[in-house]
């Protein structure tokens, strides 16, 4: 049996991996997802995914600690040269026998490396900070590699044992996000994970897809599809600068990935998007539009409610130009604003607008909903349909 573990927002997470891949959860448990094998690469599915941490392999279960320790032993003596793992704790139904182990993690760590040094190996452990591995730490001691990313499933019954086969690449994703020319933290930036999985909701291959983003900003969107094979990228904005932005940006992804993926961005509102392109040629929409200006935190509540009438307004006009250049059965995937007065939700009515404009949402299984604590605006992800 293979797994998965989810990344923080973990109904986006799951969202993105049932609808790109088609792959069932037989079980998820909080963090934790669990599905039978099939000749699926696990490597390709982490490349694929932006929201989720690791995929492994179960490779066995234990009834405890000591027998926990001894398998733990002989799995790591099969490793060649030096030693390193680190252990992981999650709870898929047994809370108090997780958090007994999670508490003597370390003891079984600390016995496990003096065994094997006993054998006469080279040994290095781990520790992990509250009993979990993070991903940036497995990757940058190369465990998986290794054998050494070992996770613990305990339930009612016992441990089971996974061995961690794929890490999300943290550093290509800092890189994608932080080294990419024309980066502009101050007019506000799409995570380009969000924008990988955004792509992936479409729930359609992008290979080979023509891809249009009509509120490109700096062309995180189009970067990302640029990276899962998209046949052509399209982008658009009001914005001089940001046109600027996004060329450069797309320009410096494609020499440093050596892709070759005809591009075109326009300098126009995504109102006008029709009058540059023909009738029924796109096949994906992924875009964050106009969220507004930027929040203080001081606004009320009939303040926030007319700036929200007006992105409606904005999405009216500019969703019913972009419709025209979809083709029949095209999706489109929107991060639509939902801002915040202290508790109080006010969204765009997106759902409506896009009614409106000719557009039927495909929803998905559950509201997914992306905020960052603290944050006066998070953004809803809702797919559409021509």
């Amino acid at each position: 049996m293979k797994f998965g573990i989810l990344g923080s927002n973990k109904a986006i997470s799951l969202a993105e991996l049932t609808e790109s891949t088609h792959i069932t959860p037989s079980m998820q448990v909080d963090s934790v997802m669990f599905f039978e094998s099939d000749d699926r690469r696990l490597h390709d599915l982490q490349y694929r995914l932006a929201g989720m941490q690791k995929f492994g392999e179960v490779i066995g279960k234990v009834y405890s600690d000591s027998e926990l320790r001894d398998f733990l032993v002989s799995m790591l003596v099969s490793q060649e040269g030096r030693i390193q793992f680190g252990l992981s704790v999650y709870d898929i139904g047994g809370k108090q026998d997780a958090d007994q182990l999670r508490a003597n993690l370390d003891n079984i760590g600390l016995s496990v490396k003096r065994a094997l040094k006993q054998a006469g190996f080279p040994v290095r452990y781990i520790q992990s900070k509250d009993g979990e591995v993070t991903s940036v730490i497995s990757r940058k001691n190369n465990l998986p590699d290794k054998g050494g990313d070992i996770a613990l499933f305990v339930d009612q019954k016992g441990i089971q044992i996974g061995e961690v086969h794929a890490v999300q690449d943290y550093g290509a994703w800092r890189k994608r996000d932080m080294d990419r020319p024309g980066r502009d933290a101050r007019r506000g930036m799409l995570p380009p994970k969000l924008a990988r999985i955004m792509l992936n909701l479409a729930g359609e291959d992008i290979a080979g897809k023509t891809i249009l983003d009509p509120f490109c900003g700096s062309g995180t969107v189009l970067a990302e599809a640029a990276m899962l094979g998209a046949g052509k990228l399209i982008g658009s904005d009001i914005s001089e600068k940001a046109v600027k932005d996004t060329k450069r940006g797309v320009r410096w992804l494609l020499e440093e990935e050596a892709l070759e993926i005809p591009y075109e961005i326009h300098h126009t509102k995504a109102g006008n998007i029709t009058a540059m392109l023909e009738d029924a040629t796109i096949d994906i929409v992924v875009t964050e539009p106009y969220l507004g200006a930027p929040r203080k935190g001081r606004e009320d509540a009939r303040a926030v409610r007319t700036v929200v009438q007006e992105l409606e307004e904005l999405y009216r006009e500019s969703f019913s130009s972009v419709k025209n250049a979809m083709k029949t059965g095209g999706v489109m995937i929107v991060a639509s604003p939902v801002h915040y007065v202290r508790d109080l939700a006010i969204p765009v009515r997106i759902r409506e607008v896009m009614k409106e404009v000719g557009m039927k949402e495909k929803p998905f299984s559950e509201t997914l909903l992306y905020r960052r604590e603290g944050q006066y605006v998070g953004r809803e992800i809702v797919r559409f349909i021509v």
